[in-house]
């Protein structure tokens, strides 16, 4: 019940919309850090594997989409909108640029351990590896860049986009705190799914209807995340 209230005091306040979407952008901050920092923030300290120039990129890039969308969150919320428009054009060609370097690297990823692979096989594989929420990712980015006239449509798209996201994250995240059984996979698309159900409730209870960006893009990252777990239950 507690929880509840908590919920309905934080969407009935004036300023709540902000607030969504700048707790939502801390809150895939905090969980993408925290998924990464064994393999990549904190490797120098944690892990002596070493990562490939492309893995560098990839981990650069994923990491500036991250803090862009947390600072274009926190303008909007005390509305610098000019300044939230002009960093918008980089973050559309960021946006490209994740989606291309984060296919080579999954790429890279499918021939290294599977050299022998068939082309049916490789395209199963590239959505086992979370490549279909990649090209989710970016679908959203794009209709996000394309209806920006409309910043209703806009912050939801973006929001729903950076969500698709999170099962690399929290996959890693699960691997650690449970080890054993496998079951890391199924965690983190579980765990995506409710985190984008959780932004998709608080934004209708605040706004007293489901609003047609954020179904299209949550049921985009369900949908993603299901193919996902049917392709790797393929193996």
């Amino acid at each position: 019940m507690a929880g509840a209230r908590a919920v309905h005091e934080l969407v009935a306040r004036p300023n709540a919309p902000h607030r969504l979407y700048s707790y939502g952008a801390l809150a895939v901050a905090a969980l993408v850090f925290a998924g990464f920092a064994r393999s990549y923030y904190l490797r120098a300290f944690l892990s002596a594997r070493l990562l490939t120039p492309l893995a560098h990129l990839h981990g650069l890039l994923m990491t500036g989409w991250i803090v862009l969308f947390v600072t274009q969150a926190r303008l909007i919320a005390r509305r610098h909108v000019a300044l939230h428009r002009r960093l918008g054009v980089l973050g559309a060609a960021l946006a490209a640029m994740i989606v291309i370097v984060g296919s080579l690297t999954v790429a890279a990823a499918i021939h290294r351990r599977f050299a022998d692979a068939g082309l049916a096989r490789c395209g199963r594989i590239f959505v086992e590896f979370d490549g279909l929420s990649l090209g989710v990712f970016g679908a959203l980015v794009l209709a996000a860049v394309l209806g920006r006239s409309r910043s209703d449509l806009h912050k939801r798209l973006m929001l729903c986009a950076t969500v698709a996201l999170l099962p690399p994250a929290i996959g890693r995240i699960a691997e650690q705190l449970v080890p054993a059984g496998g079951w890391n996979l199924l965690i983190a698309a579980a765990a995506t799914v409710t985190f984008a159900l959780v932004c998709a409730a608080a934004d209708t209870l605040r706004n007293g209807r489901v609003h047609p960006a954020m179904a299209w893009g949550t049921a985009a990252v369900i949908a993603a995340n299901l193919l996902t777990q049917l392709a790797q239950a393929g193996d």
